[in-house]
């Protein structure tokens, strides 16, 4: 069985020990972040920025530095880090493995190595998975790669739309097809035509058309909101070399991801040719991607002193007031970042999930009593946050998480050889 496959992955996956070594390398180039001579300085800059994404949780606190200049380097440093940190997060990541093991092991050594998560869903304990022993030859392979191999030993297939930042483990239905082959991957994406279906509007004077349908799967440690696809952009191939037109080539596509899914379907329509070709043999397309970064915490403390702002990555939250109303305690946030990709239009609600309360001595989070948006704008959208309490305790501090960076990319694809109904 695969049951623990999720447990196990857990604890594989924890954090890793601490490296004694880069740790010491870390805070001797922060000292010299402050030295006299600016060669020195500007020598330690570089090599902290060389060093990468692991230095950012050895970097000390800009606020417990003794001077401006060591603490505005500190900050520069580290939300460089975290820019390089969020960029590479959207390439593929890779397994290395090789040997012969259980699937429920290689599986939760994928799991470490990527970062995403690999459930089993809950089932009735005469509903087992097979959990064969397979052999196994990767070498940085891409993870989709290596997990469509996986499945396809096991006789496996994945459920995208169940548990939360999850794959879904599940018996490979009896005419399912391996995986393998069937998909285009590109990064952290994978585009499979699922669906092809030749239709008429029978109460419209309207052509005939061909749909083909494509499921679009990313890395389940990502986190997309939007995904696009300009119909001019589509370049398509029938079995003859002929070109197939889009039925509306001015049209651009768009599919939001819901949550609890790592995968959405993208209907691609074509003008039925003359001649209702045998299959597609080449479909080119690319998708603009438009996902969330990591999420980072933004803690105020002190929250009568006046306005407040921090920075981290890309995104600036700004604490601008707190004050009584009544018997409620309202404070006022904004949050702006430096670009954010069209992320906080008016349709894309994701931002007012973002965790917002105010927390006390102990760690207990005071959750908001009601909440309203106060602007928006390209890049910024102001939230009102009201708490139902007579009177402001002390040692209070407000807790704001949000994504870090707002990230787009083009993931170009071809899917090849797609059979016509």
């Amino acid at each position: 069985m695969l049951t623990p496959i999720l447990v196990i992955g857990c604890l594989l996956a924890g954090e890793p020990a601490s490296d004694s070594s880069l740790k010491t390398e870390v805070l001797k180039l922060v000292r010299n972040l402050d030295a006299d001579k600016q060669e020195e300085r500007k020598a330690a800059e570089k090599r902290l920025l060389e060093l990468g994404p692991a230095v950012i949780d050895y970097l000390p606190s800009p606020e417990s530095q003794p001077n401006d200049n060591l603490a505005n380097g500190i900050r520069r440093i580290r939300q460089q880090l975290q820019k390089t940190q969020a960029t590479a997060s959207v390439e593929s990541s890779t397994v290395t493995l090789h040997g012969r093991m259980k699937v429920s092991k290689v599986l939760a050594e994928i799991q470490k190595q990527t970062g995403n998560t690999i459930a089993d869903l809950p089932r009735p304990a005469e509903a087992s998975i097979p959990d064969p022993e397979i052999a196994i030859n990767f070498d940085k392979t891409p993870f989709w790669t290596a997990l469509d191999l996986v499945l396809d030993q096991a006789q496996l297939s994945i459920y995208p739309y169940g548990q939360p930042g999850a794959l879904q483990i599940v018996p490979r239905g009896l005419h399912n097809l391996p995986r393998t082959g069937l998909a285009a991957i590109q990064g952290p994406m994978r585009i499979e035509p699922v669906l092809v279906v030749a239709k008429r509007e029978l109460r419209s004077s309207s052509p005939s058309a061909l749909q083909v349908s494509l499921e679009v799967e990313w890395e389940p440690r990502l986190q997309p909101i939007a995904i696009k696809q300009r119909m001019a952009d589509l370049k398509i191939k029938d079995s003859s070399g002929g070109s197939v037109a889009i039925d509306n080539p001015e049209a651009e596509k768009e599919a939001f991801p819901r949550l609890g899914s790592s995968a959405v379907e993208m209907d691609i329509v074509m003008a039925m040719p003359t001649q209702p070709p045998k299959e597609i043999a080449s479909l080119k397309g690319s998708f603009r991607v438009l996902m969330l970064g990591k999420v980072e915490t933004f803690r105020f403390v002190d929250l009568l002193k006046g306005k407040q702002e921090k920075r981290i990555a890309s995104a600036t939250v700004s604490l601008d007031e707190v004050r009584k109303n009544g018997d409620s305690w309202e404070v006022f946030v904004r949050l702006r970042f430096d670009d954010a990709n069209d992320a906080l239009e008016s349709h894309r609600n994701w931002v007012l999930q973002n965790d917002a309360f105010l927390e006390d001595a102990n760690g207990k989070p005071i959750q908001p009593d009601s909440m309203e948006t106060t602007r928006r704008t390209k890049n910024e959208i102001g939230v009102g946050y009201v708490f139902a309490m007579a009177d402001l305790p002390k040692n209070l501090a407000f807790v704001y998480k949000t994504p870090g960076m707002v990230l787009a990319k083009d993931f170009p694809y071809e899917v090849r050889g797609v059979k016509m109904p």
